[in-house]
């Protein structure tokens, strides 16, 4: 049975890797830049004595793979949760705080009524939520 890579040495292989993609020696400066994380940060995750969580998982995630979240035992997120997220502070901020409160009331009502959000009256509330705070959904 293989052994499930530490973060330490799944992150090195990922180093030497990105390094022959370059075509050739490269710094940890350089691969944290990369990365879009601190350099102090890469250089404890790729020693061990660290490990990566918050928006710099999300970066390593993103370029290196959702791999990481095996290696560190984390599930990993869903990828249409992911995609918002990445996606939702390129929007105005108007229209991030309405979304966010259409959300939020969507799944308060769809508790507080115990409804599968699959379910037709599920659907219905949440598209009238939605036209509350300003969003058509068309299909």
């Amino acid at each position: 049975m293989k052994r499930m890579a530490t973060t330490k040495d799944w992150l090195n292989q990922k180093f030497i890797e990105w390094e022959k993609a370059q075509g050739g020696r490269q710094s940890y400066y350089a691969f944290a830049r990369y990365l879009e994380v601190s350099q102090s940060g890469l250089s404890q995750w790729m020693v061990g004595s660290a490990s990566p969580g918050g928006d710099d998982l999300l970066s390593l995630a993103n370029k290196l793979g959702p791999e990481i979240y095996d290696v560190l035992g984390l599930p990993r997120p869903n990828v249409e949760v992911q995609r918002m997220t990445v996606s939702f502070a390129n929007l105005p901020a108007d229209i991030r705080q309405n979304l966010s409160n259409a959300v939020a009331e969507a799944d308060t009502a769809l508790r507080q009524e115990r409804l599968r959000s699959d379910s037709a009256e599920a659907r219905k509330i949440v598209l009238e939520i939605l036209a509350k705070w300003g969003f058509r959904y068309t299909k």
